[in-house]
């Protein structure tokens, strides 16, 4: 797990190495403050520019969530009917959806 501090200001009260010392956690990202950014974007009903520091690095953690590599798909096996009604494989299906979270 790591942290992404929004909205950091150069003058922060608290440093980096302070925040992660607190929270027990490694910073990965900090994304600047742009409310003014922001604010020009929604009233023109634009996007934001790539070319900003706000939108560099959100372009940055987008890019370290999705995977480059295509995810193979594994074939479905067959299930007798009985399976469907199995509390162990209920169980199992359960465990991974919560691991792909």
């Amino acid at each position: 797990m790591t942290l992404v501090l929004n909205c950091v200001e150069r003058r922060s009260g608290l440093s980096v190495a302070d925040i992660e010392r607190i929270i027990q956690l490694p910073v990965r990202h900090l994304v600047p403050a742009a409310a003014s950014e922001i604010a020009r974007a929604a009233q023109q009903g634009a996007v934001i520019e790539g070319g900003s520091a706000m939108a560099k690095e959100i372009g940055k953690i987008a890019s370290e969530i999705v995977s480059v590599e295509p995810i193979a798909s594994k074939p479905n096996p067959l299930r007798r009917f009985v399976e469907y009604f199995s509390v162990s494989a209920a169980r199992d299906a359960r465990a991974q959806s919560t691991r792909m979270q």
